[in-house]
């Protein structure tokens, strides 16, 4: 758990004149990472080295008839990516079964950090799965600094939810968690929809622009009139891989609804 930059020292040898500092990523020193032979003091501070990678280390001593002598072999490894950690547990409405109490599929979704000031901007994003039985996905937004932020969850055919006001504090150490079925109070605006006992993230918005309505009706009926098939449809809202009116009711329920954000 080293930073990327590193202080090296090492014990003074009485007859050295100088001293050969060996870095390498193989304990056998194949392969050198860095390397200089005529360092004359006992200590070198030395930069750039890589995230989440092991270093092997050694010193070489030389007396003036530029005889050499080895010390032994250390390692030290680099720590991990600094990275903000989210777990988000969400629901999405089309595929949401509240007999089964189970999504239909698992899915691509994807979150992004935003600025809790006006305009928002974004600060990262990370893109995972969402699990059909535990609602629940995992992102990382490495070298995001921390501090408070919004969080934006998106899903394909359904509107972006943001969550509740104010924004969220992240901090290297924790793995911060948001729960959007608790309550449509989770949601910036009360965007969510309660669908047996849980809230979902709203479906229906097969275009894309942040709004329900004959755009997005239009693409589900063309395709329901050709009885369309396939996996992850933008236009197959409940997740069956099937195009029909069952997708074109939950996408009508929805009419008129739109992303609501700061």
């Amino acid at each position: 758990n080293n930073p990327t930059i590193i202080d090296f020292s090492w014990n003074k040898v009485s007859n050295a004149v100088r001293y050969q500092i060996q870095i390498a990523t193989d304990s056998l020193f194949n392969n050198i990472f860095y390397t200089d032979q005529y360092v004359y003091d006992t200590t070198i501070t030395l930069g750039s080295f890589n995230y989440a990678t092991k270093y092997y280390w050694k010193i070489y001593s030389y007396d003036v008839n530029n005889i050499s002598y080895n010390s032994a072999v250390w390692n030290f490894k680099i720590q991990e990516i600094p990275a903000l950690k989210l777990k988000i547990t969400a629901l999405v409405e089309g595929m949401y079964y509240p007999l089964f109490n189970q999504l239909s599929r698992r899915d691509s979704v994807k979150a992004e950090l935003r600025q809790v000031v006006s305009p928002y901007n974004i600060i990262a994003t990370s893109n995972n799965v969402l699990d059909s039985l535990s609602y629940s996905s995992y992102f990382s937004f490495p070298f995001a600094s921390p501090g408070t932020y919004y969080i934006v969850y998106k899903h394909f055919n359904s509107l972006d939810t943001w969550s509740k006001s104010g924004g969220e504090s992240f901090n290297y150490t924790d793995t911060s968690t948001y729960n959007f079925t608790s309550s449509a109070s989770q949601a910036f605006g009360n965007n969510l929809k309660l669908k047996g006992s849980k809230y979902c993230v709203i479906s229906g918005d097969v275009d894309g622009d942040g709004y329900i309505d004959a755009s997005d009706a239009s693409p589900i009926d063309n395709d329901s009139y050709i009885s369309r098939t396939g996996r992850f449809l933008p236009t197959d809202l409940n997740g069956d891989n099937f195009v029909d009116a069952d997708d074109m009711n939950i996408q009508d329920n929805n009419r008129n609804r739109g992303v609501i954000q700061p």
